[in-house]
């Protein structure tokens, strides 16, 4: 199969068009623009079996043309960016099995074909504008701007979305060069960079799942990989989750895309962490900094969700009456919606856009491999550490995470209140590592292991939603009292004092709790061992 590198930017169709008609965009055109409209259909079984394994199969008519293509990840630990791709003609609007080179694909293929399995899941109707462009470097790139609409077939028939992006193809030169052309891009327009193809918009639209909050997925991992390649991978699915949960913030206003799209940016610190000093090149540290402001800003917002729909609301449904809890109720609504105002602004801002630009960029070129480093290792007849196979490095990673947590853990029943904060940071590193790393290892074993580090990570973070609360109450109050709302100061302090000793009551059973829990993790042997 022929390789496809292609970089996807989504936005508003007035700035798409201003960025047809750009300027320094006209200086890089490199021939006739060519405008075609393209019917595409999307084929799947009805469990949507072809997607589950990364795979789209389509039929485009472009004029008198009808090309069917089938598109799979360039390799395992290739990103989506980066795809293996092949076309072929066919004579009818009906996939061709035969015709596929790819062994695998084909006798999947033909099999549902034959039993009647394979239908039409959904479709594109898009107006393309292909324009060559070429960099006085020697870059070449079709910059293809679509107008159109996806439309669901079968059981969610007539549901549609609009579609207004660019995508960018490499041609000839360097993918770092066309990393570059996007951040130009996004410079200059509101447009933001998507791992989301229209094949992922027709499926989230098939299944009714169009800008709702998505969950980490499962890592497959092999013990036999180079690390370089399985520290690429999780970053490359950290960043995924990451894009995926920008609309369900922007679009659909859902508190559960805050909150994972703050999984995903503290799964991606912790990959960093994890995996060492030899992967925190200096590109690589400066987009931590990047990961903590964002994480930052998200973290105002789901703070002030937490606050109101779990601590607060318990109270409030207890004393419905009390004006107080009446006039605080409104405080939060206020405070929290100019939270999300600030969290919704910054994820629209350039500075964002060039950060999820550059993560891509960074795990496209591995950027922390120090080719120094690598030519010394090779020089002494030794394994750098980029080459060295991720079981090796899996059991050392696992086991330094586990010592920082023992290291508090071991003496549970004395420690500091700052300590137990220390500790539920360090809990949470750990099962970020062992969720990435879980993989490489057999399922039983690492079963019964991960459900008691689990379930220490959710009572400690109970004991946090608590601590939080006493702040955010202290943040209420001082809001309120600067911008002299009523009711009474008084009013509002006597809320406060409720809805922190209803709370408080609770914390010396969850305390207990978490050290009945610690017992039961100490005791789960460690599966890497």
């Amino acid at each position: 199969m022929a390789r496809e590198f292609e970089l996807k930017m989504i936005g508003p169709p007035a700035a798409l068009e201003r960025l047809r008609r750009a300027q320094w965009l006209k200086s890089l055109t490199a021939g006739r623009a060519n405008t075609a409209a393209m019917q595409t259909t999307y084929f799947d079984t009805s469990d949507f079996s072809l997607a589950e394994q990364g795979v789209s199969l389509r039929i485009r008519k472009q004029g008198r043309r009808l090309t069917q293509t089938v598109k799979s990840l360039n390799g395992k630990t290739a990103p989506r960016w980066d795809r293996a791709e092949q076309d072929a003609a066919v004579s009818a609007v009906a996939p061709e099995p035969a015709l596929i080179e790819d062994g695998y694909i084909r006798k999947k293929l033909t099999h549902w074909t034959e039993a009647g399995e394979l239908k039409p899941v959904f479709e594109t109707d898009v107006r393309r504008t292909a324009i060559p462009l070429m960099s006085e470097e020697g870059l070449k790139v079709e910059a293809a701007f679509d107008y159109g609409s996806i439309r669901a077939l079968g059981a969610k028939e007539g549901v549609s979305q609009p579609v207004a992006e660019l995508e960018l193809e490499l041609k000839e030169g360097d993918s770092a060069a066309l990393f570059a052309l996007a951040r130009l891009v996004a410079r200059e327009t509101p447009l933001r960079f998507s791992l989301e193809s229209k094949a992922d918009r027709g499926y989230a639209l098939a299944q009714g799942a169009t800008d709702k909050p998505v969950r980490a997925k499962p890592l497959t991992l092999n013990g036999d990989m180079r690390t370089s390649d399985a520290f690429a991978l999780i970053m490359h699915e950290g960043l995924k989750q990451m894009i995926a949960n920008e609309n369900a913030i922007l679009r659909g206003r859902d508190v559960e895309g805050i909150h994972q799209m703050r999984v995903a940016i503290r799964r991606l610190r912790s990959a960093i962490a994890a995996f060492g000093n030899a992967y925190d090149h200096s590109e690589i540290a400066r987009l931590k900094g990047e990961m903590k402001w964002i994480a930052s800003v998200l973290g105002c917002a789901r703070d002030w969700d937490v606050f109101q729909n779990r601590t607060f609301a318990p109270v409030f449904a207890a004393f419905p009456k009390d004006s107080g809890l009446f006039a605080m109720a409104a405080a939060i609504r206020r405070v929290r919606r100019d939270a999300w105002a600030q969290a919704v602004a910054q994820l629209e801002s350039e500075r964002y856009r060039l950060f999820v630009i550059d993560i891509a960029a960074a795990i496209s070129g591995h950027v922390w491999v120090d080719q120094t480093q690598s030519q010394t290792a090779l020089a002494e007849d030794k394994t750098c550490p980029y080459e060295r196979p991720l079981s090796k490095t899996a059991q050392k990673c696992l086991d330094k995470r586990l010592a920082k947590v023992e290291e508090l853990g071991l003496r549970m029943a004395d420690l500091a209140i700052e300590e137990r904060h220390e500790l539920r940071i360090r809990l949470k590193r750990l099962r970020y590592s062992a969720d990435f790393l879980a993989s490489c290892y057999a399922r039983k074993s690492t079963k019964r292991y991960l459900a008691s580090l689990s379930d220490l990570q959710d009572v400690f973070g109970e004991l946090n939603d608590d601590a939080v609360a006493v702040q955010l109450v202290g943040k209420l109050l001082q809001t309120t009292e600067d911008t002299n709302d009523e009711p009474p100061e008084a009013d509002l302090q006597r809320a406060g004092g409720l809805v922190i000793g209803w709370h408080m009551a609770s914390g010396e059973r969850l305390w207990e709790q978490a050290q009945r829990r610690w017992r039961r993790f100490a005791d789960a042997e460690p599966f890497w061992r």
